[in-house]
This record gives structure tokens, sequence and C-alpha cells, in this order.
């Protein structure tokens, strides 16, 4: 019940629940300005729990990234409250 409405803080990321464990997904096609992008998003999903009385229990969250495979990615510098992901 309490993370019924995470989705509504963020305009990138799909919000997959499943017990108390939630996933936040996004299809982004533009690779150049992803870090910043990441980020602010994840600011607004803190927010979002600091507000409910909720927190992300930052030294278990992960990142993962798909992408083609001829294709060079850099994996994004995710910060969150400070802690990078």
């Amino acid at each position: 019940i309490y993370t019924n409405d995470l989705e509504m803080c963020s305009d990138h990321f799909h919000v997959l629940n499943y017990a108390d464990d939630s996933t936040l997904m996004s299809t982004l096609k533009i690779f150049d300005s992803i870090e910043e992008l990441i980020n602010r998003e994840f600011s607004n999903v803190n927010e979002w729990l600091l507000f409910n009385k909720l927190s992300m229990n930052i030294y278990k969250t992960k990142s993962m990234i798909f992408h083609q495979p001829k294709k060079n990615v850099n994996p994004p510098n995710i910060v969150i409250d400070g802690t990078v992901i």
C-alpha cells in the first residue's frame, strides 16, 4: 500500500513491486545525458520516500544496464543521497 503511488514521482522510471521490494526500470535510447537523468530521477524517488517516511536501503541497491553487444557503453555514476551505487 505504501508504494502504490511510487511511480508517480518519476517521469522515466516504471516501477515493479514484489512483496517489500521495488524495481525501477527504464528504456532510454539516448545515452549521452543518461547519468544526469538517472540521478535526477533517483533524487525525485528519494524525496518521495522521505515524504512518505520510508527509506531506501542504499547498500542493497544495484543498477544494471542492458545494451546491444556491439555497442560500447560506459556505466553511469549513479549517486543516491551522496552514496555511489
